[in-house]
């Protein structure tokens, strides 16, 4: 009886202290009327040059893509009139047209035009050269300055002198465009450091952002705060072209005992609840005094967003409900919150419903747990309106978009989803947001869940809503003086400094007791080199923090990274509560176990994690296909959880496709269940008209079915003049589809795209279906490469060389230099040398399968007279490496270019002898096969004299232009280098431009 009557009289206590440490903090506001209005968006047109036509393009500003045409949504301009987009302009009629590519716009949401009669003008659009020196393509989180007369673009500036950005006279001619650069090096040399998702902070001096970092093979990020200067004539560090640097850098960690969410004191562990922990910075607060961020967990497994006082490092929770938050934005008088959120979604409730229990195996967690909340490239988020102190007992705000039908196109249109970031106007009054459609692969195909039909104009996938907060008297700000330079708490960075990695807690068993009763028992255990944490235990005992609720059982958590983006975790969970809260937390006795790529979110899972609330009967389970058992199982939800206290009850259902009836279907459904959305936008097809119900799952759709009829009876002839190998590709390589659905997914994809070239009147949709089928073999494929073996090394062999096929068959980007794509190695490059590994590895149990044999014979005869033959001296190239040994002293940089040269002159040889088509173009290919990684880089990072000897490789893909996949290739590939070669070397290219016939 007295340790009842303790545990009462202390839980009593507690809420005592509860209410006051809470009597500054007001009630929860009621909700407020909201107007929701969409913004016209440029029309969309084909890709094609000339497809965006007068007819769709009556006022003459441009055409965008009709999927990810709208790119991003940034911020209002001061006057809260003109709204900031980023956009991808598509189909102009000329070369000539500045209308075209990735670009800033401004959109007017007044219903007024500018000058022109349009209510879209293009910023960036036309901007000279010489006023854009040394800008870099990112131009994301377009954010204006309060003067109205800049905008911070990803990591360049945009400038427009003494002139509004708005008005007639900020033009092309009076725009300048500056890089931002931070200097990472000791000497002041070389390149920015790397940057992402840049802020600015409401004095407009500093500027927040993160940058990513690679511990022991894992993924981290820091958040960082610095000053903003510009530099007319820098003399050190590259581009030496005018431009901002970063000052009086700091890194957004706490210098002393703030940094650690977990203290240790002997064997005993206590949650600090005063821990500094930006995993990634979001942004500041309307007055500039706070940083938000997604912070260390509170409660297990539940992402919230917190806000640090940038002088004294006070940290507040802003949100605490179980679903995922991330984009935020608060408001210029601080008085209110905008956060795009999972919740209502069920997304994350599997994992985060069983409430208030310790964020132990956190520890080793949080990268998949947050990571599960989107779906490939589909979010579901929603907008919600907090006030400034957040969630707080049963208040979770109140959402923007709650008003429709969630019919179709509605406002509250599930199918919508809510994407980065929502942003007031300064005077409060409104709110710019966009949205995403959910397309393929997140819907149709594979997926259970049907894709839905755009109803934006011209089928567009994106849009832009304005809410008007139609109550409200508009706030007046102020100008927010500049601060300090000096973040007390945080470091301050130095070039070259590199933070050690921070164990938390190292390898042990520890003690934590509950604030009224019970204790936990963890055990860590630390990788070898005891940098990182790799599996955390814990165990309850009657733990409890308040008195009321009772926690118990075990849970234990096991986090591998085979790469530094991919986590793979094993998770056995068996969790009680009772007394005031009933709940429990499962996994099944085999254990949940979950692969996740941090940065595609695409996930595989087996097993099963369920958690259940009793006293409300809501249940949430994540129930991925088991791939040893052959079941396709699907959550269904139908709850909107909006209020984790007065929800709704939810309706679960699991549709269990037996192995047995999946024989007797054509089955062609993803491995991958991951790419299934689970949430309440999903409908049961009783809910469907017969005449709109989608295809059945595992079976092909008509498109489909036409391009596997096309591959089989005229795609698979054009790949060699052999008659064994053409039957190859027309028998067996679809039935190997059929085992391996990344093969089937390249074949229909590839088909796309042959049959696009004779049906030009739907080419743009098959070139678009295309896509959807290798996106969806990617996706596919990526958890068998991360895991080759020799039973895959077949179809990993076959789905390399598809690839191959699509990346020269699919329309032609600007940036696109063949081994070289957006600075990068092109995804069919790295699995085309890595066809190498593969025969490494199964080599042998390739040749001697006898179908195969036949290939790989030929292809080692060839290796064979590419490698012993003296190839004829060839002129061209002699001179070209002349030149290149006259002017190149770097000994190793020579030696990896007269490599590629003598491999090209080996690969121009077949072209002067006695040999077939089929082994001219191996012969060429083999110059790629044979390429090392060291020449790849000088192409990545645009040396002029590797990309002259690319040039050279341009002639043999102009001999064999009479490959469908290949037509273009030379003079597209021509044109491109010697529009990013330095002047003087254009000379050294003049023999493959003459002999290629390309005029520059």
């Amino acid at each position: 009886m007295f340790i009842i009557n303790m545990a009462l009289i202390i839980a009593l206590l507690h809420i005592f202290e509860a209410v006051l440490s809470n009597a500054d903090i007001p009630p929860p506001p009621e909700p407020e009327p909201i107007d929701i209005v969409e913004l016209p968006l440029l029309p969309v047109s084909g890709t094609i040059e000339g497809a965006c036509t007068q007819e769709l393009d009556a006022l003459g500003t441009g055409c965008i893509l009709q999927r990810g045409g709208l790119v991003q949504i940034g911020s209002f301009l001061p006057d809260g009139i003109h709204v900031i987009a980023r956009v991808n302009y598509t189909g102009a009629s000329d070369s000539s047209s500045i209308y075209k590519g990735d670009q800033i716009i401004l959109i007017k949401s007044d219903g007024t035009t500018f000058s022109s009669g349009s209510p879209f003008k293009c910023v960036t659009c036309g901007v000279p050269p010489d006023n854009a020196q040394g800008r870099t393509d990112a131009l994301d989180y377009p954010q204006a300055f309060r003067d109205g007369k800049r905008i911070l673009a990803g990591t360049n500036v945009l400038d427009c002198g003494d002139f509004d950005l708005a008005s007639d006279e900020c033009g092309p001619e009076s725009t300048h465009i500056y890089p931002i650069r931070w200097n990472i090096a000791v000497d002041g040399e070389g390149e920015s450091g790397s940057m992402r998702e840049l802020r600015l902070h409401p004095d407009n001096v500093h500027i927040g952002f993160n940058s990513f970092t690679a511990t022991a093979g894992r993924l981290g990020q820091n958040g960082y705060f610095g000053r903003l200067v510009f530099i007319p004539a820098p003399t050190m560090g590259l581009p030496l072209v005018p431009r901002y640097d970063f000052a009086n850098v700091s890194i957004l960690l706490s210098n002393d005992a703030r940094s650690q969410p977990l203290l240790v004191e002997g064997d005993q562990i206590r949650i600090n609840t005063e821990a500094i922990t930006v995993g990634e910075f979001r942004g500041f607060s309307g007055s500039g005094k706070e940083a938000t961020y997604i912070g260390y967990p509170r409660e297990s497994s539940n992402i919230d967003v917190f806000a640090v006082d940038l002088t004294t490092g006070v940290v507040r929770r802003l949100t605490s409900h179980p679903e995922y938050c991330d984009p935020i934005d608060i408001s210029a008088d601080d008085k209110w919150m905008a956060i795009m959120d999972t919740r209502g979604s069920n997304r994350q409730m599997f994992m985060a419903g069983m409430r208030n229990v310790p964020p132990i195996t956190d520890l080793v967690s949080t990268t998949a747990t947050s990571s599960t909340r989107n779906n490939g490239q589909r979010r579901f988020f929603q907008p919600y309106l907090l006030d400034r102190y957040g969630d707080r007992g049963e208040y979770y705000g109140q959402r923007i978009n709650a008003a429709g039908d969630r019919s179709p196109g509605s406002i509250n249109d599930p199918q919508w989803n809510g994407m980065a970031d929502p942003r007031f106007s300064l005077d409060g009054t409104r709110l710019i947001y966009w949205q995403a459609l959910t397309i393929a692969p997140a819907c149709g195909g594979d997926n259970p869940l049907p894709c839905p039909n755009s109803t934006e104009p011209g089928g567009r996938t994106e849009r832009v809503m304005v809410a008007h907060f139609t109550s409200r008297q508009p706030a007046l700000f102020t100008r927010v003086e500049p601060m300090s330079d000096v973040i007390p708490w945080a470091i301050p960075y130095e070039p070259g400094y590199q933070h050690p990695p921070q164990l938390i807690l190292p390898s042990g068993v520890y003690t934590m007791l509950g604030e009224v009763s019970g204790s936990s028992e963890i055990t860590i255990v630390a990788n070898a080199d005891a940098t990182l944490i790799d599996s955390v235990a814990v165990t309850y005992h009657n733990f409890s923090d308040d008195g009321l609720t009772f926690l118990n059982g075990a849970e234990n958590v096991t986090t591998r990274n085979p790469t530094i983006t991919l986590n793979e975790v094993d998770w056995y969970s068996d969790l009680v509560q009772s007394g005031q809260t009933n709940a429990t937390k499962k996994t099944s006795p085999d254990g949940f176990h979950l692969s996740i790529d941090a940065l595609t979110n695409i996930f595989e899972a087996n097993g099963t994690l369920s958690t259940t609330r009793f006293e409300y009967a809501q249940s949430w389970r994540r129930r991925p296909r088991s791939l040893h058992e052959g079941h396709m199982r699907r959550l269904v939800q139908g709850a909107e959880y909006v209020n984790p206290g007065k929800s709704r009850r939810g309706i679960s259902c699991d549709f269990n496709v037996s192995a047995q009836s999946l024989a007797h279907s054509l089955h062609v459904a993803s491995s991958s269940t991951g790419q299934t959305p689970v949430g309440s936008q999903a409908t049961s097809p009783a809910d469907i008209p017969i005449s709109h119900q989608p295809t059945p799952v595992g079976w092909f759709s008509a498109l489909d079915l036409e391009l596997l009829h096309h591959f089989t009876t005229s795609t698979c002839f054009t790949f060699s003049a052999e008659p064994m190998a053409r039957n190859f590709w027309r028998v067996n390589v679809p039935r190997m589809g059929f085992s391996y659905h990344y093969v089937l997914k390249g074949i229909l994809s590839l088909a796309a795209l042959h049959l696009a070239r004779s049906k030009p009147n739907r080419k743009d949709i098959l070139i678009e279906q295309a896509m959807v089928h290798h996106n969806a073999s990617s996706s596919m494929v990526l958890p068998v490469l991360n895991e080759i073996n020799s039973s895959d090394s077949v179809p990993i062999f076959f789905f390399s060389m598809l690839t191959t096929y699509i990346a020269f068959a699919s329309p032609k980007e600007s940036d696109n230099l063949l081994i070289i794509s957006g600075g990068v190695m092109p995804e069919w490059l790295f699995l085309f040398r890595g066809m190498r590994s593969v025969i490494e590895i199964n080599g042998d149990g390739m040749h001697s399968i006898f179908t195969l044999g036949f290939i790989f014979d030929s292809g080692r005869q060839l290796n064979d007279i590419w490698a012993s033959n003296i190839p004829p001296e060839h002129e061209g190239i002699k001179e070209l490496e002349g030149t290149i040994k006259l002017y190149v002293k770097d000994p190793q940089k020579l030696d990896d270019l007269t490599h590629a040269i003598d491999s090209l002159r080996r690969s121009f040889a077949f072209f002067s002898g006695n040999f077939t088509d089929d082994q001219k173009l191996r012969g060429a290919f083999m110059w790629l096969f044979k390429l090392r990684d060291s020449f790849v880089g000088l192409l990545k990072e645009r040396d002029n004299e590797a990309l002259c000897i690319l040039a050279f490789f341009c002639v043999l893909l102009q001999r064999l232009d009479y490959n469908w996949w290949i037509e273009g290739w030379g003079v597209h590939l021509v044109e491109r280098i010697y529009s990013v070669l330095d002047e003087g070397y254009r000379l050294w290219i003049r023999w493959p431009i003459e002999e290629i016939g390309w005029v520059p």
